[in-house]
């Protein structure tokens, strides 16, 4: 038994010995072929010429900036190409978006410029583009910026897929890298999966916070913030045409209008809170006589819910303007500056086109003149829908904003509206009180409703105003008739706001009605898209500080 077992337990260590020798020998050749490979690389760089060594190559700081002279030097954007640029050697600086080998002697890579792509190929030329050239190129990692040098092919007949020009291809001869990329953890390909495709936003919110500039670099949210500023340009450029004059007000506050939705902080030993509205400025600046004014700038509230609509930090167009007869005034400027931008931002179909690809939804649809209801009838529609429970005065909720917004477009066919006259219990303190509502004669100190506004897109909240009363004993008089209402829920630091800006009305104001509009709202209604943080190019929410 004895003598078994230990014939066993020999076989068992000769089978472990000749394992062990057999890994050894594959290392040792393994570490063979690649020392042969290495050699032959060596050594084929050895007896590469010197004309080609100097084609391509990593360039240092000083090289792409050292001279200072050659201010005559031009690069050629993708966008400018054209079939005229046929067989002219052209130099460009680009990302490289993707790279795909044929062999050893033929190399592909996708060159990209924000949204404008086209592809370069570098094939095996004696004295111009090396084995060696095409091995650096086909180790480059995607996003890494290089400048080449290369003639632009043209040939009609190609169709080349994800090239903003698919019959033009540019043949390298000479390319260098400006900057190196890291491999990367993610892709822009899975970062630009939309909607209609089968991974359906497949990457979440949190991972695209943290690749936030990969994330930027995609092409529909390259257009979302190009959009953007268009907004911002067309809304300034008019108002300024509209004899408007911007301010600038400050966003460190001493008194907390929204005792529940402000940031405070110290402020050399003393509480001071960021600002949740303007307001009371724009009002000050009415009341010295500046008869039109705008300010576009952030607005910061202590949001704590984290639903797709809200954001903590956002961009707010404010707007006020002395009224002459009526606050109507300003309801059609609102009305013609968006029919402005909508007219403007639907000639530019390229952006918006690429926006759709991955968020994608339908054009709005705007009346001209726009559509204007009251918001008793509002209310009526709704009811008449059975939505039970609902009173003249009840505050509109988010779903049934959403209901009354399918119900106008499923009715009058469009998308923008404005809701006109709202109850005093969904207005600001100081909105004024309506002399009318229809056909019904109202008291002026009967606040059921007041000469106020809400500015609707796909049945989403955009813009909300109204008439400020500018007389100081009567504001004075609806401070009072509100804390009596809600019992003396105001806070007493809204209550010394007040009082400070009641002491501008001392000395006279002109009748003036003003609005504000959330820009990432207007943009995430007008371009259908589900999440308001996408319009936020680094956004703020109760779970985000960075980045």
């Amino acid at each position: 038994m004895e003598n078994t077992q230990s014939k066993s337990s020999i076989k068992k260590e000769q089978k472990k010995k000749e394992k062990e020798l057999k890994r050894q020998f594959n290392v040792k050749e393994k570490e063979t072929r690649h020392a042969e490979k290495l050699q032959k690389e060596q050594l084929e760089n050895e007896q590469e010429s010197e004309t080609t060594k100097s084609n391509y190559g990593e360039k240092d700081y000083s090289e792409v900036f050292g001279n200072l002279e050659n201010t005559a030097f031009r690069y050629v954007k993708i966008k400018d190409l054209d079939p005229t640029y046929h067989n002219n050697v052209i130099t460009m600086r680009a990302r490289i978006s993707q790279t795909s080998t044929h062999g050893k002697s033929l190399v592909f890579i996708g060159l990209r410029q924000q949204h404008f792509r086209i592809q370069a190929l570098a094939v095996e030329r004696e004295s111009l583009v090396s084995k060696q050239m095409i091995r650096f190129i086909r180790q480059l990692n995607e996003e890494s910026i290089v400048d080449l040098e290369a003639t632009v092919i043209y040939d009609p007949a190609k169709q080349i897929k994800k090239s903003t020009h698919p019959n033009l291809e540019l043949s390298i001869k000479r390319l260098y890298v400006i900057s190196k990329s890291k491999p990367l953890e993610i892709s822009l390909e899975d970062l630009s999966l939309g909607s209609s495709e089968s991974q359906a936003y497949s990457v979440p919110l949190s991972t695209r916070t943290n690749y936030k500039t990969l994330d930027l670099r995609v092409s529909a949210h390259q257009s979302i913030f190009q959009l953007q500023s268009q907004v911002t340009n067309i809304i300034y450029n008019r108002l300024v045409k509209e004899k408007f004059i911007e301010i600038h007000s400050p966003k460190l506050l001493k008194w907390n209008l929204d005792n529940w939705s402000s940031f405070s902080l110290n402020y050399f030993g003393e509480t001071a809170h960021l600002a949740t509205s303007n307001i009371l400025y724009k009002q000050m600046a009415i009341a010295s006589d500046f008869n039109r004014i705008f300010e576009i700038g952030p607005i910061y509230r202590k949001e704590h819910a984290s639903t797709h609509r809200h954001l903590c930090e956002f961009t707010r167009i404010d707007i006020e303007m002395r009224i002459e007869e009526h606050y109507h005034e300003l309801l059609d400027q609102i009305d013609q500056m968006f029919i402005e931008i909508f007219e403007r931002l639907n000639k530019l179909p390229e952006l918006l086109s690429l926006i759709g690809q991955q968020y994608p939804s339908e054009s709005i649809v705007y009346g001209t003149p726009p559509l204007r209801i009251d918001y008793t009838d509002a209310v009526q529609m709704l009811k008449d829908l059975n939505e039970i429970g609902m009173g003249a005065d009840d505050y509109l909720s988010t779903s049934q904003e959403r209901r009354l917004g399918q119900l106008i477009k499923s009715t009058y066919g469009i998308d923008c509206y404005m809701i006109d006259r709202m109850p005093s219990d969904m207005s600001d303190v100081n909105a004024m009180p309506c002399v009318s509502n229809g056909n019904q004669r109202v008291q002026q100190n009967d606040r059921q409703y007041t000469n106020s506004f809400v500015y609707y897109i796909r049945g989403q909240e955009i813009a909300k105003g109204s008439q400020r009363i500018h007389d100081h004993n009567q504001l004075k008089l609806a401070i009072n008739e509100q804390q009596i209402k809600y019992n003396l829920l105001r806070s007493q630091d809204e209550i010394n706001c007040y009082l400070d800006f009641l002491g501008t009305l001392k000395y006279g104001c002109y009748p003036y009605a003003g609005c504000s509009i959330g820009l990432e709202s207007l943009l995430m209604a007008y371009l259908g898209i589900p999440n308001i943080r996408t319009c936020s190019m680094y956004y703020r929410d109760c779970r985000t500080l960075n980045p």
